[in-house]
């Protein structure tokens, strides 16, 4: 599982220096961080699935979003001088904490910032499953 993670870190520094998202850049991050939306078998994952067959990145983006427990905000997408940028929140009780995408898409800015998230509440789940291993 970890090397999925280096993979999609690595595409998103590939999307910081221009690449294009693209359909299957979506289904890395998904199957890390969205696993229902990637099965066949629930209405969420074909409707995710006619989504991004349909090339609509931006808005199997959002729906992936809507989809989140803990729920992400997306607070900010703004047209910029070269390009665009999203601003994505998170919080609970424990953490809050904003991060920012850039890209020349939209939709590239949203996985951006997305994925800096995702890699946070991550590294939060990790601490807390080590802390709960030393603790017993």
């Amino acid at each position: 599982m970890q090397s999925n993670i280096l993979n999609i870190t690595d595409l998103c520094q590939r999307l910081q220096n221009g690449t294009r998202l693209r359909e299957d850049h979506v289904w890395v991050l998904a199957k890390q961080a969205f696993p229902q939306l990637c099965s066949t078998n629930n209405t969420s994952g074909r409707r995710f699935g006619a989504l991004l067959q349909a090339n609509a990145l931006l808005d199997a983006l959002l729906f992936a979003v809507s989809a989140l427990r803990p729920s992400v905000c997306l607070e900010t997408m703004r047209r910029t001088g070269d390009g665009w940028m999203c601003s994505a929140s998170f919080a609970n009780d424990a953490a809050s904490w904003k991060a920012v995408g850039r890209h020349a898409d939209l939709e590239g800015a949203v996985f951006i910032a997305l994925f800096a998230i995702l890699k946070r509440l991550r590294r939060i789940e990790m601490k807390t499953i080590i802390n709960t291993v030393k603790e017993v």
